[in-house]
């Protein structure tokens, strides 16, 4: 439960606190250079998250099956199985947007910011980036959510 707040925290932390400081507060290159660092130590941070969530989940499932608990009622694996897909949705939505990142922001970082073009191809990034990490926090919570009935399915 642990990983999964530090990961669903991370993104709101993300959306309600750095998300606003990157709207004018600095010139574009210095905004893009604290985004791009900020970006690879929440992704790092995440995808640890993420495995703790998926491997705890596993072993939860395992001592459920061989427990002598009976398994799950057909309730229970069909929210089992929405849970299993969106954790793979998110993985895809979080490896496509560090992808993403890291194409778009090197060039920027490199040309130190790219002067009027560059500060309009930030604020594309940072718009899509900010819609992808929303996406993203509503699936978690979400896969919380589905994790909590499964407790009782």
């Amino acid at each position: 439960m642990l990983a999964a707040l530090a990961w669903l925290g991370g993104m709101l932390f993300t959306l309600v606190v750095l998300a606003p400081i990157f709207h004018g507060t600095f010139p574009a290159r210095e905004e893009i250079q604290l985004a791009y660092a900020a970006g690879r130590r929440y992704h790092f941070v995440a995808a640890r998250a993420m495995e703790i969530v998926v491997l705890t989940g596993f072993a939860g499932l395992l001592l459920r099956l061989w427990g002598g608990d009976g398994g799950f009622s057909q309730r229970g694996w069909v929210l089992l199985g929405l849970k299993g897909i969106g954790f793979l949705l998110m993985a895809i939505l979080q490896t496509w947007q560090r992808i993403r990142m890291h194409r778009e922001l090197t060039p920027l970082l490199i040309a130190g910011g790219g002067g009027v073009l560059g500060e309009q191809q930030w604020r594309a990034i940072q718009s899509r980036m900010g819609r992808v990490t929303l996406l993203t926090l509503g699936l978690g919570m979400a896969m919380v959510f589905l994790g909590l009935l499964l407790r009782g399915g």
